[in-house]
């Protein structure tokens, strides 16, 4: 970061767990809430050279949309989007570190529309698009910048294109995620400090079976992926594990 002299490379290592609840009514509305329990460790090297570890709840995601079934084959999703941070402060040691949650409120919503080429008992094949806008209101950074500072996280533009594939109870999904991130800032007493706007890419692959019966008297889909992101702004690069459960009450 010029504006402020400092040159950092940063190797970080995040696990934990989602946990995702969804209800949806019988007149195509849905409702749902996402969170994580998450560790984060860093190393730091360059200007400053340190380790830090932290651990804690991940902000709190709350979106509704309503599902319009436009034809046997295709679909329609319009939704909501609002995320609340667990944690509001940041402390004077965290001004070059990624915490656990943004700290910061967002407010968006979204479209998504899905179309199914194949659609067979013993096999179906579909593509859906989807995108989304959430903006991102300023924070006060008192304890990192100095008096009435503000940090602007801007807006987030969010694509993605997916291929979802069936093969009687084994679900294969492969998808393209491009993310625009705009209209950032450090706005401090004497001056504002505007941020390029930039490209994150990624990618990611699932494979998933569905049990209809299981040990937990519910149906249950078991499932693995990975993922791979790339933003040439800050010369990044991420890589990702999951493994998932799903239960149908």
């Amino acid at each position: 970061n010029e504006s402020f002299g400092v040159d950092l490379f940063e190797n970080s290592l995040i696990g934990g767990s989602l946990f995702n609840v969804r209800y949806i009514s019988e007149k195509n509305w849905w409702f749902e809430a996402t969170t994580g329990l998450e560790k984060e460790s860093a190393k730091y090297r360059g200007t400053s050279n340190y380790k830090i570890s932290r651990f804690g709840l991940d902000d709190i995601i709350l979106s509704a949309g309503y599902d319009i079934d436009t034809s046997e084959k295709s679909q329609l999703i319009l939704y909501g989007i609002t995320g609340f941070p667990t944690y509001k402060k940041f402390s004077a040691q965290q001004l070059f570190e990624t915490p656990v949650g943004t700290r910061f409120f967002g407010l968006g919503g979204g479209a998504e529309f899905s179309y199914t080429f194949i659609m067979e008992e013993k096999q179906t094949l579909g593509a859906i698009a989807q995108a989304r806008v959430i903006h991102f209101f300023d924070g006060s950074c008192f304890s990192l910048l100095g008096e009435n500072a503000k940090v602007q996280p801007g807006n987030l533009i969010d694509l993605l294109f997916t291929l979802k594939y069936r093969k009687q109870m084994n679900v294969f999904e492969i998808g393209y995620n491009p993310t625009f991130f705009t209209n950032q800032a450090v706005i401090l007493t004497s001056r504002k400090i505007d941020s390029p706007n930039f490209l994150r890419n990624s990618m990611y692959f699932t494979a998933s079976h569905f049990y209809p019966k299981s040990i937990f008297k519910a149906p249950l889909l078991l499932g693995i992926g990975l993922s791979v992101g790339q933003s040439e702004r800050y010369q990044e690069q991420s890589f990702s594990f999951w493994v998932n459960f799903t239960l149908v009450y």
